[in-house]
């Protein structure tokens, strides 16, 4: 198509501004002193990712047009990005990682076969004087070509839809936790105190309330009636507590929120249904040789059941609603999802067997460590998959994490130790990990405790869930299982100190210790043989 004249003195505008912005960026680099540094990858290219629009700059004298282009987000204007830059004979993208605008043009590029790494926007966004995208997009490729940018870390195709149905999981659980917030509000309103009844209004005694209020019923007795015989409180305090002031635009609201947080259970289970399905891909792709010999057992087994011949089923007597809905539920998962849980699930813990899916894609069982449970070993699996290759020891996975000390140091002078911060899934799933061990008694719990005395509650947190990554690291590493002996070894010289005191103590006030042997040969010694037999 032939330019009109109006786009064609457009063009001009945009070609002068170009050379313009690009005669000062090269009076910048001069004035930086980059030019003098060694390029390592001539054939890159920087992009400038917004949300309307990508600048992309490219080396100079690859396009006699100009070596910086403007694109929009639509996927036409980016397979036109991908050519232009193939064009040019580009190797190597650098792009800033903006929101979620990146991420389409990421796998675009990456499946035209192009190396692309995604870097962070503070390591890239100090550039002195006046700030433009065209100066933000040569400025990428200046450092890029000369190796000075550090990729982001991006978990394989393999881990990408796990984390994609963790992260979407998490979003439906804050949904419904908003939910029950409303129903609690509703029902405050109405004075009807079902928080105090029962600990937690979701459960068996408080939906049953819930909807029979819904259903018309009013009387606190009949309401109480419901109660579960595992409840604290009694019939007539329950009743007491359900004695409510009830009304027609409240009860709405309470109907509302009901069937918004039933939709995200639902929503829940549906997720858990893709969630197994996507777990069972991935152990295939890392194993598929035992795809192949669960695929022959099955077969046999099938055959077997084919042969075997039909048994008449016995007359079944009409089953409860609850029952024939979790039926339904059960029927809707193909039949090689079907996995015996160990366990009825816990809260908002996935319905199936995820100790096991665990431990056949890591080698090793994660659940073992105090404070990791089905949700936390999900996450982490999700976020950065079993292999851990991309930090070659656990200092550098935990600074990934934001987990380790801070190093601001200057002039010999420490002037802060405090650890960076960090948005991360996984550093959040090791500390909700170390909040849990805190009344633990396993070692775990006894270094939580031995820190929180020692620095506080808030340093405790970071310090056990240091610790804790430090355990998975080297279980995925080394494909070891989890044993008290991990966290142990850190404590003897806390006991080896316990006993130099206590020694101290009883030297001070006269006295000595005794181990165990060396007391009961004591015993021996003072009592006579008679003594001894009336003692056993």
């Amino acid at each position: 198509m032939v330019d009109t004249r109006q786009e064609a003195k457009e063009r001009r505008k945009e070609r002068k501004a170009n050379e313009k912005e690009e005669k000062a960026f090269k009076k910048y680099i001069k004035s930086a002193k980059v030019e003098g540094l060694p390029k390592l990858n001539p054939n890159a290219a920087g992009i400038d990712i917004a949300s309307e629009v990508h600048y992309v700059a490219v080396p100079p004298g690859r396009d006699p047009e100009g070596c910086i282009r403007e694109f929009g987000p639509t996927t036409p204007e980016l397979r036109d990005l991908a050519d232009w830059v193939k064009e040019c004979g580009v190797q190597s993208v650098a792009m800033e990682s903006t929101g979620n605008y990146w991420v389409p043009l990421f796998e675009l590029l990456e499946e035209r076969g192009l190396d692309v790494i995604v870097v962070h926007a503070q390591y890239v966004k100090q550039i002195p004087g006046k700030k433009t995208d065209v100066l933000d997009c040569q400025w990428i490729q200046t450092l890029h070509a000369h190796g000075l940018l550090k990729k982001c870390f991006r978990p394989s195709k393999m881990v990408g839809p796990l984390r994609s149905l963790m992260r979407n999981r998490e979003t439906w659980i804050q949904d419904a936790s908003s939910y029950i917030q409303h129903m609690q509000k509703s029902l405050d309103l109405m004075n009807v105190l079902v928080h105090r009844a029962v600990s937690d209004i979701t459960g068996e005694t408080g939906m049953k309330i819930i909807k029979a209020i819904l259903d018309g019923e009013r009387n606190p007795k009949v309401l109480a009636g419901y109660r579960n015989y595992r409840c604290r409180k009694s019939v007539e305090e329950i009743s007491k507590a359900l004695d409510g002031h009830f009304q027609d635009h409240y009860l709405f609201c309470l109907r509302q929120a009901l069937a918004g947080y039933e939709m995200c259970q639902k929503m829940l289970r549906e997720c858990d249904i893709v969630l197994e399905r996507s777990l069972i891909q991935y152990e295939s792709a890392l194993y598929p040789e035992s795809e192949s010999v669960s695929e022959s057992e099955s077969e046999s087994e099938s055959k077997s059941e084919s042969k075997s011949e039909p048994k008449p089923k016995p007359e079944s007597k009409p089953k409860p609603e609850s029952v024939r809905e979790s039926e339904a539920v059960s029927e809707s998962k193909p039949e090689a999802l079907k996995q015996p849980l160990l366990r009825k699930p816990k809260g908002n813990e996935p319905h199936f067997n995820v100790e096991g899916y665990l431990r056949k894609i890591c080698g090793v069982n994660l659940l073992a460590v105090g404070g990791i449970g089905a949700v936390n070993g999900l996450t982490i699996i999700s976020e950065h998959g079993a292999d851990l290759s991309a930090w070659d020891s656990y200092k550098k996975y935990t600074s990934w994490l934001g987990l380790c000390c801070g190093n601001n140091v200057s002039g010999k002078k420490s002037k802060s130790g405090k650890t960076r911060v960090v948005k991360s899934r996984v550093a959040n799933a090791y500390r909700m990990a170390a909040s849990t061990v805190r009344n633990s008694r396993c070692p775990l719990g006894k270094y939580y405790r031995r820190m929180k005395a020692k620095l506080g509650p808030a340093e405790a947190v970071t310090a056990t869930a240091h610790k804790i990554a430090r355990i998975v690291y080297t279980m995925l590493t080394t494909r070891t299982e989890y044993s008290e002996g991990m966290v142990e070894f850190a404590n003897d010289d806390q006991t080896k100190k316990r006993r130099k005191r206590l020694v101290k103590l009883a030297n001070d006030e006269g006295m000595f210790l005794l181990d165990a042997e060396q007391y009961a040969k004591v015993v021996e010694m003072l009592l006579d043989p008679n003594d001894l037999a009336a003692v056993s």
